[in-house]
């Protein structure tokens, strides 16, 4: 039996430990489909420091040509948590036609999966000829599951010319009942069809439709003008000079570039010949929202992350004092109009209060990225230990084609007895959670409000103490000062140096951050060196405290963006660490001064 629980207890351990032997390399193509001469990029990503190892190209050579390689790195920070990554990126061209299958290549000790790669023969020759010197072509990536109503369509179209243009327009595409989003910069390439060799602009959209149904993409049309042959007597030298000035240069086949109307009807303009394409058009079935969805809001995506950020890490609570906390929901494939704005349930013990959203969308050249950031304030109403109840969102998976769910876990806090028993607590200046964004005009207080003496007389009474005492002194040091004549020359005064202990742990914190280009350890460091600056009034977020020092705002933001970033961004710490240290009055050496703008904002953060 001993051997039977050892035996079991060794399969639990191998299952236990499963997820962590997975390869950390992963091979992507940039396509899945390509025309016979198309190249494809192959990108090879190896997660954890870099060994030094190269990927083996060999097995490559088998079905494509490698025409090069280069090599890079990436440094993400997420939570305090840091992690790299060394990637390479292949440039190849298959050698035939089918369904090839990228093998398996060998990095270090790791291998990654095989990739299927479709590569169809170059179109019917009555597509593509002589007669053809421009062509537009218009194509969509459906999944595998259908589109839903509100999801991205990938959308691709391509502008294929083989004659020098001089100058031309390209529509979008414009499909009713939809929008119609322009992903990145046009992508550059040259293919071969039917034989003949073009120059390739190729754009990428993504389209979002509206209702259910049937949803019909009009052609693309293309119109402009191609250097003729032949324009006439002495029509070829008129177009000469200019043809010359750009030969050899990037922009000699580049149609937007080329815009000649400006030389045209004169020595040295050629107006070349009128040219016109469309494509085909495409005709899509978009299905209604799933009727077991049971989410309160329709969010059609890829991925659906959320962030939770506190203005102190971990968080303090204490009676009557605010905490802000901010939540970030970065969603791809949805557009920062589709997410509805974020609502939190109410915690017990506490009153909630909700600034307006900050939405936002990226690209990354092939899909949007919808980012809503909303910033809470919590203020405790009772000491003792409370609940911050979970947040669940509830969302529908593209990818698998079901619902999902994303969550955020409750919080257990303990909140101390307030630092002013007797002045009634009062809650920030802000939105009050589920009303719409309406700003309140008054400060909410806890009961009734009292008259100002009764509010304020252990200040007054404090106040008219201290007066007395300074008379007290002002009069005792002018009866005990000595005669002009029999005054002995006293040393310099010197002034108190001011409490910097710190004041300089968190410059040291910040600086430390920076130099090792730590985002988030440098976001820390920085509200910490806030709260040392102001300890009456400091700034909650790294916003509040962009304002509060305009001289480092810009960095401040940068730093904000990185942190919030939907893709990896290595994030420079230097520039953050000279201008923090000048805005806060830092000689460099560890000297510390006063701050470079001390005075109180005008608007509590």
């Amino acid at each position: 039996m001993n051997r039977f629980n050892r035996l079991v207890a060794t399969l639990l351990l191998l299952l236990s430990l499963a997820p962590a032997v997975q390869a950390a390399v992963r091979a992507s193509l940039d396509r899945t489909e390509v025309i016979e001469g198309d190249p494809v990029i192959l990108t090879i990503r190896q997660d954890g420091p870099g060994t030094g190892s190269r990927p083996d190209l060999g097995p490559l050579e088998r079905d494509f040509v490698v025409e090069g390689s280069s090599q890079g790195s990436q440094i993400r920070i997420v939570n305090g948590a840091r992690s790299e990554s060394t990637y390479w990126s292949v440039r190849m061209t298959p050698k035939r036609t089918g369904t090839l299958q990228v093998p398996a290549l060998q990095v270090g000790s790791e291998r990654t999966d095989p990739i299927p790669l479709k590569v169809n023969p170059v179109p019917a020759p009555g597509s593509a000829g002589p007669d053809r010197p421009v062509l537009v072509e218009l194509e969509a990536d459906l999944p595998s599951g259908g589109s839903f109503v509100q999801q991205q369509i990938p959308v691709t179209v391509r502008l294929l010319y083989r004659d020098r243009l001089q100058g031309g327009t390209l529509s979008d595409p414009a499909p009713e009942h939809a929008v119609v989003e322009r992903l990145g910069d046009d992508r550059r390439y040259r293919t071969v069809r039917n034989g003949l060799e073009y120059n390739v602009i190729e754009r990428h959209y993504a389209i979002f439709p509206e209702q259910s149904g049937p949803l019909r993409i009009p052609p693309v049309v293309f119109r402009g003008r191609i250097a003729s042959a032949d324009s006439g007597t002495g029509g070829r030298r008129r177009g000469d000079l200019f043809d010359r000035f750009l030969q050899g240069t990037p922009f000699a086949n580049d149609p937007f570039f080329r815009q000649n109307d400006f030389f045209g009807g004169t020595p040295f303009g050629n107006p070349g010949e009128p040219v016109r394409a469309r494509s085909r058009d495409l005709t899509l079935q978009v299905a209604p929202r799933p009727a077991g969805y049971s989410g309160q809001h329709w969010l059609p995506a890829e991925a659906v992350v959320l962030e939770d950020s506190w203005s102190r890490s971990p968080p303090r609570f204490r009676v009557g004092e605010p905490v802000t906390r901010t939540i970030t929901l970065q969603a791809k494939g949805l557009e920062a109009s589709q997410i509805p704005p974020l609502e939190l349930p109410q915690a017990d013990g506490f009153r909630l209060y909700a600034d307006q959203p900050v939405n936002e969308t990226r690209t990354d050249g092939n899909g949007v990225y919808g980012i809503s950031r909303r910033t809470f304030t919590y203020v405790p109403r009772r000491e003792g230990r409370l609940t911050i109840p979970e947040y669940r969102l509830q969302w529908w998976n593209t990818l698998s084609g079901s619902q999902d769910q994303t969550l955020l876990p409750q919080w257990q806090v303990d909140v101390l007895p307030g630092s002013s028993p007797s002045q009634p607590q009062q809650a920030p200046l802000a939105t009050p959670a589920g009303q719409g964004g309406q700003q309140p005009s008054t400060r909410v207080t806890e009961g009734a409000e009292p008259g100002f003496l009764a509010r304020h007389w252990p200040w007054l009474l404090a106040l008219v103490l201290a007066a007395m005492l300074l008379a007290w002194v002002l009069v005792r040091r002018r009866s005990a000062r000595p005669a002009e004549g029999d005054r002995p020359e006293a040393p310099a005064e010197e002034k108190p140096a001011p409490p910097r202990r710190a004041l300089a742990r968190a410059r040291s914190e910040l600086r430390s951050a920076c130099e090792g280009n730590d985002a988030r350890a440098a976001a820390g460091a920085l509200l910490a060196l806030a709260e040392a600056l102001w300890p009456e009034d400091p700034p909650r977020n790294l916003e509040a405290l962009a304002r509060r020092l305009p001289e480092a705002g810009g960095q401040i933001r940068e730093l904000e963006r990185a942190l919030y970033a939907p893709v990896d961004l290595h994030w420079d710490g230097g520039p953050l660490w000279q201008v923090a240290r000048k805005a806060t009055g830092s000689d460099g050496d560890g000297a510390t001064g006063e701050p470079a703008e001390a005075v109180p904002p005008l608007y509590p953060d």
